[in-house]
């Protein structure tokens, strides 16, 4: 693989999908701005890796049959029924992408991720030869297998502890501009200190991954194994170069 910079960006659930309507339905539109946007990316030669949340085609599923706390072996089908509509919110991606002829393969997280007794357990070579050979990943959150539990429910949040040797920066696009203070205004850099200061976050849609304040929480870990972490907004076209670019959304920084 090349030295080359490779950005992981995660696209939120509630961003691409109606999420609290607690059944799917997608935002085409604003799913087909971000797709040209990242194939803008790409064309400038920029690796990416992308990942998006399952929102409405997923956590209402994973919170029926409660994958959120292992599997019910009664309630085996629960895993069939929120992976045929995780595949299905994929399958929407790749329809654009392959619409605009952009070179993208889904990575479904259970076939290369588990969960033992100590921790995360992934195979990373079939994402770095994707990237090496100009392919662009997409991986979502999903419902792996779990040594102990049975099941386990891997976010995409998650994911980039599992890449930290692959990539360099990370953008978490969300359904609001960036991290508010109080006031409702974005907070452009926030420190470690700045945590307890913060105003709880609700969360109005079920999330069996702990919405935005475990994304805060994650984003400063990462900044921590010192990888460039930012927060902001996806609406429209032209928000993912803003958000790279800095001028828009929160600067997560560990010091």
């Amino acid at each position: 693989m090349t030295s080359q910079k490779t950005i992981y960006i995660k696209i939120g659930g509630s961003t691409i999908t109606e999420k609290s309507l607690g059944y799917p339905k997608p935002r085409i539109e604003r799913i087909k701005d971000f797709c040209r946007e990242v194939k803008e990316l790409v064309d400038l030669g920029i690796s990416l890796i992308l990942a998006h949340g399952g929102g409405s085609y997923a956590h209402p599923f994973a919170a029926k049959y409660g994958l959120d706390r292992g599997l019910n072996p009664k309630c085996r089908i629960g895993i069939t029924e929120t992976r045929f509509w995780l595949t299905e919110l994929s399958q929407i991606f790749l329809r654009e992408f392959l619409e605009i002829r952009l070179p993208v393969v889904v990575f479904h997280p259970s076939s290369l991720i588990y969960k033992s007794s100590k921790g995360w357990e992934f195979y990373s070579s079939p994402i770095k030869l994707a990237l090496m050979n100009g392919i662009t990943p997409l991986l979502m959150g999903d419902v792996v297998f779990d040594e102990n539990r049975g099941v386990s429910i891997i976010s995409a949040d998650d994911i980039p502890f599992l890449l930290l040797d692959m990539i360099d920066e990370i953008l978490f696009l969300v359904d609001v501009p960036g991290v508010l203070d109080e006031s409702g205004k974005i907070i452009r850099k926030l420190h470690k200190e700045d945590l307890a200061h913060l105003e709880e976050v609700r969360d109005l849609a079920k999330d069996v991954t702990g919405g935005i304040k475990e994304k805060i929480k994650k984003g400063m870990i990462l900044a921590e194994k010192g990888k460039k972490v930012r927060i902001s907004g996806y609406k429209k076209k032209g928000d993912l170069l803003k958000a790279l670019k800095g001028l828009a959304g929160t600067e997560i920084l560990a010091k």
